[in-house]
């Protein structure tokens, strides 16, 4: 049996971030659809503290200490570009196709983003808590600005457009230290210039080095499967030695530890060098971890449950984004039962999961979604 399952018919249908085409595998790599529900999941609990859902003591280790969703949402959409489409960007019958359904793909991202912007600002204005709108002209108009309406979509939009560029710099010889040292030298003109490109928590100029660093990590995926046991442990172990580094750099003080010789900054917004470090070792330190004991995680119920809200990431995101505003709301109002709140969590990810399980089993695709094909190693048996 291969290290990931590899489910056919209506289960290799899925739904997501990124939508492949006709010409795809049948099969799937359970593993990306895991990682991308792991993130879905912390970022459930993220906004759920953000929103001061009450948590008692693991309120700050849940929503602070052990954060990775922005993050590993961005790197692991980036490690299926890599991982997916480059090999069909290789191929001379396929390339063009493949950049055309690209730059569809984030047409239809931006067409989610006008649903979900515009539902938005009107569900804000309705509580109070944003400026009456002159009319749907200007709020259409504020949208496709990404003036209006988050800020996470828009990344995608943009990321999911450039991605046949990325593509065709990563498929020529020399091309990963192309891109590694382009991708490095926006980040670091971002730092100084970060309204050049529309604003906002994910500011395109700093987070397009998150997902340049998973579609670097993605493109060499089948190489990585290839790897012994004895390989891959010593890859995760140095990565979660860097995360603790880092953690004991960003909060030495808050457990009484000495500190560090080195103080850098820590920032998401705007996304800071040492952030960063912070949201890509942990990202790789759970993906090369949870990929060492495949073999035995990838039959279980866990995996089951969150693989199913990673195969339908999109719609997931969007409805989370409601479902975390009523949470908040529901958490103001019923403030007297105290850390109880933290059952907010399992019911948000069962009514989510719920919903998941629904599109699925009915067959749908709202636009867009992925079916992920399996790397040649992880087919081999």
């Amino acid at each position: 049996m291969s290290i990931a399952n590899q489910p056919t018919g209506r289960d290799a249908r899925g739904m997501g971030i990124l939508t492949e085409s006709k010409f795809q595998a049948s099969s799937r790599d359970r593993r990306i659809d895991f990682w991308r529900g792991l993130c879905l999941i912390d970022m459930v609990l993220v906004h759920l503290y953000y929103e001061n859902v009450q948590m008692g003591q693991l309120g700050k280790f849940l929503g602070e200490y052990t954060r990775f969703a922005a993050g590993g949402f961005v790197f692991v959409a980036g490690m299926a570009i890599g991982a997916i489409f480059l090999p069909k960007a290789r191929r001379p019958e396929q390339r063009g196709e493949t950049y055309r359904r690209l730059w569809l793909r984030s047409l239809r991202i931006l067409g989610w983003q006008f649903v979900v912007a515009t539902a938005w600002v009107d569900l804000m204005v309705w509580r109070g808590t944003h400026q009456p709108v002159s009319g749907m002209g200007q709020l259409l108009r504020d949208v496709l600005l990404f003036r209006e309406g988050g800020d996470l979509l828009p990344l995608y939009v943009l990321l999911i457009a450039i991605a046949p560029l990325l593509l065709e710099i990563r498929r020529r010889t020399l091309g990963w230290l192309a891109l590694a040292g382009g991708s490095i030298t926006v980040f670091v003109f971002g730092r100084y210039h970060i309204y050049v490109l529309p604003q906002g928590n994910f500011p395109p100029l700093l987070w397009q080095l998150v997902f340049i660093s998973g579609l670097l990590c993605g493109s060499v995926l089948k190489r990585y499967d290839a790897l012994s046991f004895r390989t891959k442990l010593s890859m995760s172990i140095v990565f979660w030695l860097a995360f603790a580094v880092l953690f004991w750099c960003e909060y030495w003080s808050v457990f009484g530890l000495p500190a560090f010789p080195i103080r850098p900054v820590f920032s998401k917004v705007p996304l800071s060098p040492a952030e960063f470090l912070r949201y890509l070792t942990m990202t790789l330190g759970l993906v090369t971890g949870t990929d060492l004991i495949w073999s035995w995680l990838g039959g279980t119920n866990f995996v089951a449950f969150t693989a199913t809200l990673g195969r339908s990431a999109l719609p997931v995101y969007v409805a989370h984004t409601f479902l975390i505003e009523f949470s908040g709301w529901l958490a103001t109002a019923w403030w007297g039962i105290g850390a109880w709140q933290i059952l907010f969590v399992p019911v948000c990810l069962v009514l989510l999961w719920l919903l998941a399980l629904a599109l699925q089993w009915h067959g749908r695709r709202p636009p867009p979604g992925q079916d992920w094909p399996m790397s040649a190693a992880s087919r081999a048996t």
